[in-house]
């Protein structure tokens, strides 16, 4: 299981959210409120993981983040309210829904890991084409996550890409994930 850093200005917000994630059996995330606490811990890690943080931290706003990640950091957003900017990342309005948080984070985490062998199965096995597959994980992302339809749809390429799955693959692992917390 990859690493989770829980970012938040308000470093209390942070340790609720990791006792959410801990209790789901993640294992504890790592707690900082500062974006430059957030590039330290990315940097020292050789495997990756997941970033859930608020929009907001102490030094900077975290938006820029992403750009200065290493590469295989998965970044999820907490927000007070609707985002007005193109968000390529998802992000999740408060107040929290716990399940969606924890599908969320499995998400993110499963698009790195996981057989392509055994998403081929799941796959033939599951009902769908491949086009109904991938257009039903964009609108599980514009609805769970607050994507756009074309925000959706670069998450699911950037992500196909960086993992050397299809898209279709990509895809099934968010149905499986986001689906799952209906």
């Amino acid at each position: 299981m990859r690493n989770i850093i829980v970012a938040n200005a308000n470093i209390e917000n942070a340790r609720k959210i990791a006792s959410v994630l801990k209790t789901a059996g993640f294992p504890m995330p790592t707690v900082c409120n500062t974006g430059a606490q957030v590039m330290q811990l990315m940097g020292r890690s050789c495997r990756g993981g997941v970033v859930v943080c608020g929009v907001k931290l102490r030094d900077m706003q975290a938006i820029g983040l992403p750009k200065m990640a290493e590469e295989g950091f998965e970044f999820l957003y907490i927000s007070r309210g609707q985002v007005s900017i193109e968000w390529e990342h998802p992000y999740l309005l408060l107040p929290l829904n716990r399940a969606v948080l924890i599908a969320s984070v499995t998400m993110l985490q499963r698009i790195h890991e996981g057989s392509s062998l055994n998403l081929k199965k799941r796959i033939q096995s599951c009902g769908m084409d491949e086009k109904q597959i991938v257009d039903r994980a964009k609108q599980l992302l514009i609805y769970r996550c607050n994507l756009s339809e074309s925000a959706a749809h670069r998450f699911l390429q950037k992500r196909s890409m960086n993992s050397s799955k299809k898209l279709c693959e990509t895809a099934m692992l968010v149905l499986e994930t986001l689906g799952a917390s209906s």
